[in-house]
């Protein structure tokens, strides 16, 4: 609650809401939480489900952000509260962090990872700005407006012009790949769940949001101290 306490805060109410959301699955489960926590887990998925469109109706226009958990403790682990290390947690973290990739791909949900230090919440206020904002049409526009800037600055009306596609097209090397091998290797990560070739395979393919996706995963790949020198020697073929 106290990152969503915070985005209140930052972002105002105008154009946004938060919701926690297992307080508003007690809101709407006749008998609350304890009635929802005794019911046959497909019960359950069915007041998720009314939950998310309560959300949605009560949000009327504005960008909805929602905290909740993904895995939850089993019933024999909540009723003995049994004390986990500090390793398992970190199991638990990974888990979570490998397996929701995998469904928000599936569903065609953009996902990214964002750390828990409160220097993010610039970040995640960000994000939801853009999130609320950012369609095709938008992106367009701002590729459309950023490209009569240039061709406004040079020096006449250009006769040629050269479009370099560095995607292995007209390039030795894809350069977006070569770019997240080269984070990876950094990290000495070995996660694959977004990859380029997985990003626009099934079920995303070469569509919009799969590039705002690939988007996302720069900008959670590297920080801005990070990527420039980045880019400078994948362009020079460093690595």
């Amino acid at each position: 609650m106290f990152v969503l306490d915070q985005l209140e805060q930052s972002l105002g109410e105008e154009n946004f809401a938060s919701y926690e959301g297992s307080r508003m699955v007690g809101d709407i489960v006749p008998g609350g939480l304890e009635t929802f926590k005794e019911m046959k887990e497909q019960e359950k998925v069915d007041w998720r489900r009314r939950a998310i469109d309560e959300i949605g109706r009560r949000a009327s226009g504005k960008a909805a952000a929602v905290a909740g958990h993904f895995i939850f403790w089993t019933e024999k682990q909540e009723a003995g509260q049994i004390t986990l290390s500090v390793a398992h947690l970190q199991k638990w973290q990974e888990a979570e962090k490998i397996q929701l990739p995998h469904l928000c791909r599936q569903y065609s949900i953009l996902f990214s990872l964002v750390n828990s230090d409160a220097t993010q919440l610039d970040k995640v206020s960000m994000l939801e700005r853009d999130f609320q904002l950012h369609t095709e049409g938008h992106n367009l526009a701002c590729a459309e407006r950023k490209l009569d800037e240039a061709v406004a600055a040079g020096q006449g009306q250009p006769e040629t012009m050269l479009v370099i596609d560095a995607d292995k097209t007209l390039a030795a090397e894809h350069t977006g790949a070569k770019f997240l091998m080269m984070i990876s290797e950094k990290r000495q990560s070995s996660d694959k769940a977004w990859t380029l070739h997985n990003l626009f395979g099934r079920p995303l393919g070469y569509s919009y949001t799969a590039f705002r996706q690939a988007t996302l995963l720069y900008e959670e790949a590297a920080d801005d101290q990070e990527f420039e020198p980045l880019c400078h020697d994948v362009g020079i073929g460093r690595g």
